[in-house]
């Protein structure tokens, strides 16, 4: 089961404080632990995808995102050039859609940080394109076209554009690696709090307490104290 951020957080206190031993009085906000869990977290998971081997543990670090809202656009509020490379005979038929969401986390790969896009039944999973290569490689192929193709750009975090989505498709629904997972919240009807699971495997959640402990203990300590061998538990 996975902890919340608030648990992580309470945790790495909690650690530094045993390893002190009492010689330093360790006092920090726990809001700022939150966010320093969840950059040691995206930084983990940048760290594991450059090591190459075994693929990182992307589904375990995604959340759902229901419901969002689609909105018309027209041209001008379409990156320059995928208009065109989506087939401009196709746009006309069905309006390019847009929709917001919580910016992504950045990856290598970037299509990987989007785990699901599509209907709110996630019956069937839309097309994903995040270059404009992949966008006019997937204009060639014939066998899927029934299906809307949905694109994202590196460069605007938190914008998405539909092409060959139905008229009535008013809502779309995500499954992505979020940079911060507190902004899930700000999407009704979605909720998530520092009292939500926090998205990551049981291994990496150690290796966030564990560095985060060893960071404070050095800077508290300033290196003459060490933790307990088994600190940091998780």
């Amino acid at each position: 089961m996975s902890l919340s951020l608030f648990q992580l957080a309470s945790m790495v206190q909690n650690n530094v404080s045993a390893g002190l031993h009492g010689q330093q009085n360790f006092t920090y906000d726990l809001e700022q632990l939150q966010d320093e869990l969840r950059l040691e977290r995206n930084s983990l998971l940048k760290d594991m995808e450059s090591k190459g081997g075994e693929a990182p543990p992307y589904d375990a670090c995604a959340q759902p995102l229901n419901a969002l809202p689609l909105r018309p656009l027209d041209y001008a509020q379409v990156p320059a050039g995928v208009a065109e490379l989506a087939g401009l005979e196709d746009v006309v038929r069905r309006p390019v859609l847009g929709f917001t969401f919580p910016s992504l986390v950045t990856l290598s790969q970037a299509h990987e940080a989007v785990r699901y896009v599509g209907p709110i039944a996630r019956l069937k999973r839309w097309r994903v394109a995040t270059k404009l290569a992949q966008v006019e490689y997937d204009r060639h192929q014939k066998l899927r076209k029934d299906t809307p193709l949905v694109y994202f750009d590196p460069s605007s975090p938190g914008q998405g554009w539909v092409f060959g989505c139905p008229v009535s498709q008013r809502t779309i629904s995500m499954t992505g690696i979020f940079e911060d997972p507190l902004q899930v919240g700000y999407y009704p009807p979605n909720v998530f709090t520092t009292e939500s699971p926090y998205a990551m495997t049981e291994p990496m959640a150690r290796a966030v307490v564990q560095k985060l402990t060893n960071k404070y203990i050095s800077q508290y300590g300033r290196l003459s104290v060490r933790p307990n061998d088994g600190t940091a538990q998780v």
